[in-house]
């Protein structure tokens, strides 16, 4: 079988506003992975999956992973060198799960991901700039996006930041 990944570009994003801290790795893809999706949805365990936006998100204890059809990427990521790496790693393992696809059943279920004003609520709301953003808002939309952590708010109230991981499962 053929890889579905044959090519991509990494591209290093760094943390919010200038602030020292864990960067994000983009695999910018030469293929369209929108096909695998629902495959990784069903090996993935507690993927958030949409299958109309056509984007997948997982994490693990290491780092988070955005799936869209051009696009790959990790977040919490040390230097360029960990990024290459991880973006290898990644792409190798859409292209086994790809080679396998005969041997899984597609998932298309969706699991709702929170709006970010769901997300906002539970946040402290100081805008205090400590966790990289300017805004709590801002801060709100890359949690959901999963370009940030919940950990890098400092004033998050250990029940808030629990509703916030009951929120992304």
């Amino acid at each position: 079988m053929s890889k579905l990944i044959n090519s991509y570009e990494i591209e290093l994003n760094p943390p919010p506003s200038g602030k020292s801290g864990l960067w994000t790795v983009s695999a910018r893809l030469k293929d369209d992975i929108a096909e695998v999706l629902p495959y990784l949805n069903a090996e993935l365990k507690g993927a958030d999956y949409d299958h109309n936006a056509q984007v997948l998100m997982w994490k693990t204890k290491e780092r988070r992973y955005m799936f869209r059809p051009r696009e790959i990427s990790a977040s919490r990521i040390e230097d360029r060198e960990e990024g290459a790496k991880v973006a290898q790693k990644i792409v190798d393992d859409v292209n086994r799960i790809w080679e396998r696809r005969s041997e899984i059943k597609p998932n298309f279920e969706q699991r709702k991901l929170p709006t970010v004003i769901d997300i906002y609520k539970l946040l402290p709301k100081t805008n205090c700039k400590e966790c990289g953003y300017l805004t709590c808002m801002a801060f709100a939309n890359d949690l959901r996006e999963a370009q940030a952590t919940i950990s890098q708010c400092p004033y998050l109230s250990a029940e808030n930041k629990d509703k916030l991981l009951q929120l992304f499962g």
